[in-house]
C-alpha cells in the first residue's frame, strides 16, 4: 500500500506468446513484490460483442481466445486468494 491507498492493477492482459504464463508471472509480481490488492484482465468478453477497444487483442473470453480461456481462468481463480 502506498499512501494509504491499495494499488490495483487494471487493464492488464498480453496479445502474444504464451499468455496464460505470461500472465501468472505478472499477477505474481504485482502481488507478490509490489503488493497489489488486485488485478484485472483488460476486455473480459462475456459475450460475442467487441466494442473495438483491445478486447480482440488482449482479451480474455471464448469467442477471440477460446484457445487460452479456460488457462487464463485456472490462473485467475488459484491466484485470488493470495491477492488480499
Amino acid at each position: 500500500m502506498i499512501l494509504g491507498r491499495p494499488i490495483i492493477v487494471e487493464e492488464a492482459g498480453f496479445d502474444s506468446g504464451d499468455r496464460p504464463t505470461r500472465t501468472d508471472a505478472d499477477v505474481r509480481a504485482h502481488v507478490d513484490t509490489r503488493g497489489a490488492r488486485g488485478y484485472m484482465q483488460w476486455g473480459f468478453m462475456p459475450g460475442r460483442m467487441d466494442n473495438g477497444n483491445g478486447d480482440g487483442a488482449f482479451g480474455m473470453d471464448r469467442v477471440s481466445h477460446a484457445g487460452d480461456y479456460d488457462r487464463l481462468f485456472s490462473i485467475y481463480q488459484s491466484n485470488a486468494a493470495r491477492v488480499r
